[in-house]
């Protein structure tokens, strides 16, 4: 079966999906990882990798997307068009090509690409959540900062959370189907169009860290994490590392703060004050005794080695 897993963002959502394809390959399927030009290495030998010209984080990171980043809700829900639907408008070309030929996509739910598809080219689709995203009543989604609304609201707070999301894209997202794929406009949010569809989901996270609420339906399958073989070494970390105790890990992934210098400050501040060693990522520090910048790093060698861990 030849099977096209998109990866539509930055490394924390490219890496589950470049693991998932070199399963589906190691199995005996085609599997192509569709994702940024720069996550190619991920994909292994085995996989085929269609790049995508649009890349995320180096938008995130531009002036232009800090400033979109900074400019409060309003600037944001603004931004969305001036900022990011010429970007969408090429990434959704180069998915659509992408997944021509493929018997299956393997897609996350925003931007709703796998309904698309299917409406396109009748191809099948199952949704891939790296959080458990299926509404129920055990807790609430995972956007909202509260422990529990009661089981009546958190289930309420999945069809809220997802109607803000589709109130904020809708209008982006049925231009682009009019305009790059030829299709009518969606009349309702797709996420509760795939529950009524009964479309699978595939939900990366371990039982053990979130065990599978009672409520949901057999059609959502918690799968465990989606990961890839450790490797590589921890390059200029071992010395730092063996020059002290345990340091601990303060990492922004690829969400570059609004005001990187000020933040980084902070952080350096309070590792200090608190006693602590660190390895910063993400973040414009200085290398000196007690503390070490890195860049990309291989989490399940460094964090082994590390006291704690901040994200």
């Amino acid at each position: 079966m030849r099977v096209a897993v998109l990866a539509l963002g930055s490394r924390g959502d490219t890496q589950p999906g470049a693991a998932l394809a070199r399963e589906l390959a190691g199995r005996g399927h085609e599997a192509t990882l569709v994702a940024s030009g720069r996550y190619a290495a991920l994909a292994g030998p085995e996989v085929s990798f269609a790049p995508l010209g649009v890349d995320p984080t180096a938008l995130l990171e531009s002036e232009e997307g800090q400033a979109w980043l900074g400019s409060g809700p309003m600037g944001f829900v603004r931004g969305l068009r001036t900022v990011v639907e010429p970007l969408a408008a090429k990434l959704v070309a180069e998915v659509d090509t992408a997944c021509a030929g493929a018997d299956l996509v393997l897609a996350p739910s925003l931007g709703a690409f796998g309904r698309h598809l299917r409406e396109r080219y009748g191809i099948p689709y199952l949704i891939l959540q790296f959080q458990p995203s299926e509404p129920t009543g055990e807790f609430p989604n995972p956007l909202v900062p509260l422990a529990s609304l009661g089981r009546l609201g958190n289930r309420a707070s999945y069809a809220v959370v997802e109607r803000l999301a589709w109130m904020v894209l809708g209008r982006m997202v049925n231009r682009l189907r009019a305009g790059v794929l030829g299709l009518g406009p969606m009349r309702g949010s797709p996420y509760a169009a795939d529950r009524r569809d009964r479309v699978p989901v595939l939900c990366g996270v371990s039982p053990l860290v979130v065990p599978r609420p009672r409520d949901w339906p057999g059609y959502v399958h918690l799968t465990g994490y989606w990961r890839l073989p450790a490797t590589g070494g921890l390059g200029g970390l071992e010395e730092f590392l063996a020059t002290g105790p345990p340091p601990v890990f303060v990492g922004f992934g690829s969400m570059v703060p609004a005001e990187p210098d000020r933040v980084a400050d902070e952080v350096v501040a309070g590792l200090r004050s608190a006693g602590l060693r660190g390895v910063v990522q993400g973040l414009p520090v200085a290398a000196c005794d007690d503390v070490m910048p890195v860049g990309e790093v291989a989490h399940d060698v460094v964090f082994p080695r590390m006291a704690a861990v901040v994200h």
